[in-house]
C-alpha cells in the first residue's frame, strides 16, 4: 500500500491545471487502477479482514488511509495555493475522497470482488458534488 501512496502523490502532481480539483483527485485515484488490479486478491483479503476485524480496520484507517489522506490534503492545498491549516477545503475534499474509497471498498467486498472496484469508486466520487444539494 505504501507504493500506492507514492503513485497517488505522483498522479496528483501530474494532473493538468485546467481540471477542477475534484476531477484531479478522481483521475489520480483512477491512476491506481493498475496497482489495484495487480494486487486484486491481496486487496480483497485486506478488505475482508478490515470488515471483520476491528483491529485490522483500525490499523487500516489510522495508518493506510491516514497516509493517503495526508497526501491528498497536501496536493489539494498546493493545487489551490492555500495553507491547509487556514483553509479547510483541502482536508474536507480529502476526507470526502477517502469516504468514497471506503464506500467503494465496502460495496466491492460485499460481492466478493466480483464487481468492478473502480466503477464503485467512480459512482462514490460522483456523489461528492451532489452533496451541495443537501445544503
Amino acid at each position: 500500500m505504501e507504493d500506492a501512496t507514492f503513485l497517488l502523490r505522483d498522479a496528483l502532481a501530474s494532473r493538468p491545471a485546467q481540471e477542477t480539483t475534484l476531477q484531479a483527485v478522481r483521475h489520480a485515484l483512477f491512476a491506481l487502477r493498475d496497482d489495484f488490479e495487480a494486487h486484486r486478491e491481496l486487496r480483497l483479503l485486506q478488505a475482508r479482514l478490515a470488515a471483520t476485524s476491528p483491529a485490522v480496520s483500525g490499523h487500516f484507517r489510522a495508518v493506510v488511509q491516514a497516509n493517503w489522506e495526508r497526501e491528498l490534503i497536501a496536493a489539494v492545498a498546493q493545487r489551490l495555493g492555500v495553507d491547509p491549516m487556514q483553509d479547510p477545503r483541502p482536508e474536507i475534499l480529502a476526507g470526502a475522497a477517502m469516504s468514497a474509497c471506503r464506500v467503494a471498498t465496502r460495496q466491492w467486498t460485499v460481492n466478493d470482488g466480483r464487481s468492478d472496484y473502480m466503477e464503485h469508486l467512480d459512482q462514490a466520487l460522483a456523489a461528492i458534488p451532489e452533496l451541495t444539494d443537501l445544503a
